[in-house]
């Protein structure tokens, strides 16, 4: 008998791309790919964000990043996600360099919207940005008119030009030094 969920057991020593690619291909006929986190508790990925273009165009870091995310986000709770860079380098084994660019590339592509920046709490310690996952329906904030914001799939919408990894998603070029020459 086939279930109707592809389980895939996460291992640390695995990487959670791979993991990711060997449930895809499940996804494809199963509609919904598991995977299991080390809490045990299992991350749903439908195929449509597996299949989207958006997904297949970002690098391995990002989609374990989008892992780490999603495992944070609960059906039930309909709750932004929020991971500081120390805590997501230290689960996935990766410099704190390399997790800001793949915030980026996820913001670019368009699976994660920032909806608060991070900042300093009133005790001094820092508080880590919140995040939308655009294929997620999310509980609005307070005051909002409408009680649930409903998935706005953003991921869909990418126009086909790939991340530029130097200027990210802003499109600035980087500015030529003077090298004590003055142009008068």
């Amino acid at each position: 008998m086939v279930s109707k969920y592809t389980r895939v057991r996460f291992e640390p020593q695995r990487s959670v791309a791979a993991l990711l690619m060997a449930g895809a291909a499940l996804a494809l006929t199963m509609g919904v790919a598991t995977v299991i986190g080390q809490d045990g508790q299992p991350v749903d990925f439908t195929h449509n964000v597996l299949d989207a273009p958006a997904w297949r165009a970002t690098s391995h870091g990002a989609r374990s990043l989008y892992v780490a995310l999603k495992r944070r986000w609960f059906h039930t709770r309909k709750n932004l996600v929020y991971l500081s860079e120390r805590v997501v380098a230290k689960e996935l084994g990766s410099s704190r360099d390399q997790i800001r660019r793949w915030f980026r590339e996820l913001v670019y592509y368009g699976f994660i919207v920032m909806e608060r920046p991070g900042y300093l709490g009133v005790s001094g310690k820092g508080k880590a940005p919140h995040y939308r996952l655009t294929e997620c329906e999310t509980f609005a904030p307070k005051g909002s008119i409408a009680p649930i914001l409903q998935a706005t799939r953003d991921f869909d919408k990418w126009d086909g030009i790939p991340f530029n990894v130097a200027g990210g998603f802003c499109g600035r070029k980087k500015t030529e030094s003077r090298g004590g020459k003055h142009p008068h």
